[in-house]
């Protein structure tokens, strides 16, 4: 009988362990799981603040539709159109002006940076025969 009271001592501890680990594993699961969508919350909140000020611009222009200024607005974004008196510049895109200008090289290899003080730049620029005289 003291036999199999230990035994049935034994057998509780072992699953009361037993119990114990996989309780400490479901909530150490259930804790990464949770974690893991800290970001999926924090992404949500993001898209959520983005939505919110859509919705304020898109209000904005609802209360402004059938102003005289949102009509001018559309009229000169759209169809190019101007005033009287004013003149409408078309610039190429982006990528076109940069192949237009100078590149950096070029633009800084011609010139070199004057040391001399202003007033010896202005001597020499018009009264050279005085920058002679007074020595370069």
């Amino acid at each position: 009988m003291d036999n199999l009271k230990s035994i049935l001592g034994l057998l509780k501890a072992r699953a009361v362990f037993v119990v114990l680990i996989l309780i400490m594993t479901s909530s150490i699961h259930t804790g990464f799981k949770l974690k893991g969508r800290g970001g999926a919350i924090e992404e949500a909140r993001t898209r959520l603040e983005e939505e919110e000020t859509k919705r304020i611009e898109l209000e904005a222009i609802r209360e402004s539709l059938g102003s005289v200024k949102f009509i001018e607005q559309q009229a000169r974004d759209k169809l190019g159109l101007a005033q009287e008196g004013e003149v409408i510049v078309v610039l190429p895109p982006e990528e076109v002006l940069r192949s237009l200008a100078p590149k950096e090289e070029f633009v800084d290899s011609g010139f070199e940076q004057e040391t001399r003080p202003i007033w010896r730049q202005w001597v020499r620029l018009f009264l050279p025969e005085v920058d002679l005289w007074i020595g370069a």
